[in-house]
């Protein structure tokens, strides 16, 4: 079976946005399934009984993925959600004036979290400037350490950039801020297309998303949190784990984010069945996979880069598994809601980023997205419709 044939994505059209979204692969989808109707059979059983040792074994497999003690880890809905958490937790122990500190590229919902969280707590937010045109990690490096100040208290940053795609050097960040700044870090994109290491990171939070590189299926995501922290920190909706009587040997950091009402958890026992699907995919594991979707990325980037003149404003050692390619002539000058519509006139999901020029000029930007289910052809076919060339 061909990888493509895994997942449910519509064979009409070219997905070239796995970094929005994901994709779930059928086979954990019908996991998914599986359990959401054992769920159904017995709702009261299965959250009395079945429901906290399914939670704890899906949490152990997706530890030992990203590197974390268990302990140290909880589900979460979205990485939103976990950076929502986090700030929150850390402004109650801030006092008016000190200084959240972020970066131009900070993902728009999140960079929302900061602001409404500054303003409640009459926090200073502080942007650092980061350019687009990167000559490696250093770069990234002196304008963010440079605009640390006496009262900077918090920094959230993103280990890859949502806008632009761009894999900042977090451990360098972590290690020249912790402890004197509690660092939050935004992984969204990062499980499954970098190799994860959150404990030796060394970040006090660090939250990430499993329905994008990972592929398991929507809301599935979760928190890890250093041992500083995690006595003070609490979930968004206080349930029952807050003050109920707990066994020897129970985390109350478990029961409160395990439980945060009636939900349904499958999305998160699903996380198991994606690590197995996804990684059995290639003789190499999970490692493979990684360095596949990379290669294929930059191959897609220099089919796009090769119709318009252009190329990715940052080395490759900054590119994961999208990147931002700036297109030229018309394309280049069309805004990116207008490009979606062109792309869609051709039944192709992608995504446009306002970007620049290798001179700095603003120009449109492709950001493409690499999975096991896209091919060559996938970015030759979008390079044909955005530069208005007959498809090889």
């Amino acid at each position: 079976m061909a990888d493509s044939d895994l997942w449910s994505l519509d064979p009409d059209w070219v997905h070239l946005n796995h970094g929005s979204f994901g994709a779930c692969p059928r086979p954990v989808l019908a996991e998914q399934a599986r359990l959401r109707d054992r769920l159904e059979a017995n709702p009261t059983r299965w959250f009395d009984l079945e429901h906290p040792a399914a939670v704890a074994q899906a949490r152990t497999e997706l530890a030992d993925f990203v590197g974390s003690p268990v302990a140290a880890l909880a589900f979460v809905e979205n990485a939103t959600t976990g950076v929502n958490t986090a700030l929150t937790t850390v402004a109650r122990r801030l006092a008016p004036g000190d200084q959240v500190l972020v970066t131009d590229q900070t993902y728009a919902a999140c960079r929302n979290a900061v602001d409404a969280t500054a303003a409640r707590y009459g926090l200073v937010v502080v942007v650092a400037q980061v350019p687009e045109k990167l000559a490696g990690p250093g770069d990234v490096l002196d304008v963010v350490l440079g605009a640390v100040g006496p009262r900077t208290r918090v920094a959230l940053l993103d280990h890859v950039t949502s806008a632009n795609a761009v894999v900042h050097p977090i451990a360098e960040l972590v290690a020249a801020l912790e402890p004197a700044v509690t660092v939050i870090v935004d992984g969204a994109h990062a499980p499954g297309m970098l190799e994860l290491a959150v404990e030796a990171l060394g970040a006090s939070f660090y939250t990430g998303n499993c329905h994008k590189w990972l592929c398991a299926p929507k809301g599935a995501a979760f928190l890890c949190v250093s041992d500083a922290w995690r006595e003070d920190v609490t979930p968004l909706t206080i349930s029952h784990g807050w003050g109920e009587r707990l066994a020897a040997g129970t985390s109350r950091f478990h029961a409160q984010f395990d439980w945060p009402g009636t939900t349904d958890p499958t999305a998160w026992l699903s996380v198991p069945a994606a690590l197995r699907t996804v990684g059995g995919l290639r003789a190499g594991g999970w490692a493979e996979v990684r360095s596949w979707c990379h290669e294929l990325v930059m191959t897609g980037a220099q089919v796009v880069g090769e119709a318009f003149g252009t190329e990715p404003l940052v080395p490759a050692e900054m590119i994961g598994s999208m990147v931002v390619v700036p297109l030229s002539g018309e394309a280049g000058r069309l805004r990116p809601a207008e490009l979606t519509a062109r792309a869609r006139g051709h039944r192709i999901e992608a995504k446009f980023h306002t970007s620049q020029d290798r001179a700095g000029r603003p120009v449109s930007g492709l950001r493409l997205s690499a999975h096991l289910y896209n091919t060559v052809r996938d970015y030759e076919r979008v390079a044909a419709v955005l530069s208005l060339s007959p498809p090889g």
